[in-house]
């Protein structure tokens, strides 16, 4: 380890002194509190991976309340249209979708 620090120490042009005991007891150090990194790590991809599936099932979930909603009102049936739309490119934001509702007179 000493060898690696010297090394990359001469690189960058910054001295240091070092002992193989005290850069040993920090690498040490810096593993026992790392322990649970990669248990962080799967955590996230999960996260990563699940999170629009979530997401959409959320949006779904608010539309048919209100479309539920329109049913149980006084409402004549078919005057109220409800949609979903993407507003803007998903990879600018996942969170790009409106819904939109539309009173549609009966003239």
């Amino acid at each position: 380890m000493k060898r690696f620090v010297t090394r990359v120490s001469k690189t960058v042009q910054v001295e240091h002194d070092y002992t193989e005991e005290s850069l040993q007891s920090f690498y040490d150090e810096f593993e026992q509190k790392n322990q649970g990194l990669a248990k962080v790590s799967a955590f996230w991809s999960l996260r990563t991976v699940l999170a629009p599936v979530i997401e959409s099932l959320l949006l779904v979930d608010r539309l048919l309340y209100l479309k539920e909603l329109v049913e149980k009102s006084k409402i004549q049936q078919g005057s109220v249209e409800l949609s979903l739309f993407p507003l803007f490119d998903s990879i600018i934001s996942p969170r790009n979708f409106v819904i939109v509702s539309r009173y549609k007179s009966t003239n």
